[in-house]
């Protein structure tokens, strides 16, 4: 579940999903919580967790994502890049996530795949039309963090 744009949620229908997706400043506005910093974050998906939601993936832009679920809390870092347009960045994160999870089955994988994809799709203007090829991804993704 994306939950764009943000508003306040009734978890009783959070915590059937599978994952709860939320930027940074979607979380602040579900949760109430400030989220400036990596702890304020972790902090957020907790109470978030706490409601019954399995697995939280905070999208952070240039900063990566975060990965919490009762388990485990874990920061996998962006691959930086120029941005041009960031307009859909969010939208190429959260479809590369779902297509490497369900190729690899590895969540800290799948996410780091999402966080370079989404940052390949902010080198060129525009949202869909900015979004790479899986042949082009995979010429030109080289550095994927692996489990």
């Amino acid at each position: 579940m994306n939950p764009a744009p943000g508003a306040r949620l009734d978890f009783a229908h959070g915590k059937k999903v599978a994952f709860f997706v939320p930027n940074e400043t979607e979380l602040e506005i579900i949760t109430g919580h400030p989220v400036s910093s990596i702890d304020e974050v972790k902090s957020a998906a907790s109470w978030v967790i706490d409601k019954g939601v399995r697995t939280v993936v905070v999208t952070l832009g240039e900063k990566g994502a975060l990965l919490s679920t009762k388990q485990t809390v874990k920061f996998i870092p962006a691959v930086s890049v120029e941005a041009k347009d960031t307009t859909g960045a969010g939208d190429a994160f959260i479809g590369s996530f779902a297509y490497y999870y369900i190729k690899t089955g590895k969540l800290v994988e799948a996410i780091s795949y999402a966080n370079h994809y989404a940052a390949f799709s902010t080198l060129r203007s525009g949202t869909q039309k900015s979004f790479y090829t899986k042949e082009e991804f995979e010429r030109e993704d080289k550095i994927i963090e692996k489990d």
